[in-house]
């Protein structure tokens, strides 16, 4: 969990603009309640709806800096001597875009779209950080009564990092993974 401050604010009917920012504690399991991670995040989000008689769509655009200063062991594609000897900090900004639409199609349900892409700079400890990810997914939601299901399929790209010896890590890292 996150100690932190959260600010959203409506501008308008059909905007949003957000913003959030943290300090990761240790959690549960702690004795003294009061203990903290050197785990940092800030966050800023713009969110546009588009709704029309028939439709609803929604444009968000985003960047999220992530820090980790506990100098902990780095997982990546390094000789393991030379990642547990990388103590630097990582400083990820994370900035990308996500697009989303609703609409029925008469008579055999609605169809929904989600496209999102993010680009990473900064640095992996004593790397440099470059990577990307993109999302491409589909949905149908056929007009069965009681239990409106949704059928999707979708595809999920992420940069990997295949050089082990150059001075860039370009495997795209989720600062978030249970948000």
């Amino acid at each position: 969990s996150f100690d932190g401050v959260h600010f959203s604010e409506e501008l308008g009917r059909n905007t949003n603009l957000t913003f959030a920012a943290g300090r990761a504690a240790s959690g549960v399991w702690q004795a003294d309640g009061m203990g903290e991670l050197d785990v940092d995040i800030l966050y800023g989000a713009y969110t546009r709806e588009f709704p029309t008689p028939h439709t609803d769509s929604q444009l968000r655009v985003f960047g999220l800096g992530y820090h980790d200063g506990r100098g902990a062991l780095k997982v990546d594609n390094r000789a393991p001597s030379v990642a547990q000897a990388d103590r630097s900090n990582i400083r990820i900004g994370t900035f990308g875009v996500n697009y989303a639409l609703v609409t029925p199609l008469p008579y055999i349900g609605k169809w929904d779209l989600v496209v999102w892409g993010a680009q990473q700079i900064g640095h992996w400890g004593s790397l440099r950080q470059r990577a990307n990810s993109a999302l491409f997914e589909l949905g149908w939601r056929p007009p069965v009564p009681w239990i409106h299901p949704w059928l999707r399929a979708g595809a999920l790209y992420a940069s990997g990092d295949g050089n082990p010896n150059d001075d860039r890590h370009q495997t795209f890292f989720q600062p978030l993974p249970t948000m």
